[in-house]
């Protein structure tokens, strides 16, 4: 189900009401009782919570539905997330408040260090709350950032996450691969040290590599891993070549045997060669039996 912000203009999401607040709580994972609870939003309007949260708004009754009458129908006036880290859900708070101010969404939480598994955290605290908007957002981020290689230390991080993440290990682990098969692995040796640093990680790198070479040996036209376009690049530069200097041979000349003939040039150095510019000469023509339109052709 779709957050009520999704289908929200700018205006709208401006207007939000914000006489009604809650408190939002963080607590770490690891946490077995409420003497760990942490502040991390408070007075934040109720309106706005609900309007990105799925399960934010079936949390909240809203104060004017409750029926007093009824001893289960309680005014939630506090909420408790956890998962990701107190800084994350408080960026992720300061986004809320920020796509509220008129001009649309605010900019996705980010930050320089360990981008990716940033974004991951981000991705994985939208989920946990139902808030689509922010999950659809970092996920893009993070297809930009895979796009060119993740950091060893977004792999380190992600590789520590407990309990372990399958479907991001397997990811992590085509991605290195690919790139070490492909050899356009940057900063090789930091990826190295997490081989060292995680045998599992290792194994699994050189099974999938294993796989590669396997397919590789089955396909063809052999093992190219990118170099056949360089290769092919100098093979038709020679092809050509060739293809030039016997299309400036004169008709009846004789590739292979025939009848040949030696003839010596003499040229006039007209100017001599300097540090700068190289040495011209002249060459009659007359001498070696060629005329001027035989060589610069007809003018017709």
């Amino acid at each position: 189900m779709a957050s009520q912000a999704a289908s929200l203009t700018a205006a709208q999401l401006k207007n939000l009401p914000r006489a009604e607040t809650i408190t939002v709580l963080y607590k770490e994972k690891d946490a077995t009782d409420g003497d760990n609870l942490r502040i991390v939003g408070d007075k934040f309007p109720k309106s706005i919570a609900t309007a990105f949260s799925t399960k934010w708004k079936a949390e909240l009754i809203p104060s004017n539905k409750t029926n007093v009458g009824e001893s289960h129908s309680v005014i939630v006036d506090s909420i408790v997330v956890t998962g990701g880290s107190y800084g994350i859900w408080r960026d992720i708070l300061n986004w809320m408040l920020g796509s509220c101010q008129g001009f649309g969404f605010a900019q996705t939480p980010s930050q320089r260090f360990k981008p990716y598994s940033f974004q991951f955290f981000v991705r994985e605290c939208a989920v946990s709350i139902g808030c689509d908007t922010l999950q659809e957002r970092a996920s893009k981020r993070m297809e930009r950032i895979c796009a060119e290689q993740v950091h060893s230390e977004d792999v380190r991080a992600l590789w520590l996450v407990n309990p372990p993440n399958e479907e991001t290990r397997a990811f992590l682990v085509e991605h290195i691969a690919v790139r070490l098969w492909e050899k356009r692995l940057k900063a090789k040796s930091a990826y190295w040290t997490l081989r060292e640093e995680f045998p599992d990680l290792n194994e699994r790198i050189d099974t999938f590599l294993a796989q590669l070479k396997k397919d590789s040996a089955g396909d063809p036209r052999g093992d190219r891993r990118g170099r056949s376009d360089v290769q092919g690049v100098k093979d038709t530069t020679k092809k050509d070549g060739a293809r030039k200097v016997r299309a400036q041979r004169p008709q009846g000349h004789a590739e292979n045997g025939g009848e040949g003939k030696t003839v010596v040039l003499k040229m006039e150095v007209v100017r001599k060669a300097t540090k700068k510019t190289p040495a011209y000469a002249k060459l009659d023509l007359a001498s070696i039996g060629v005329t001027r339109e035989q060589f610069c052709g007809s003018r017709e």
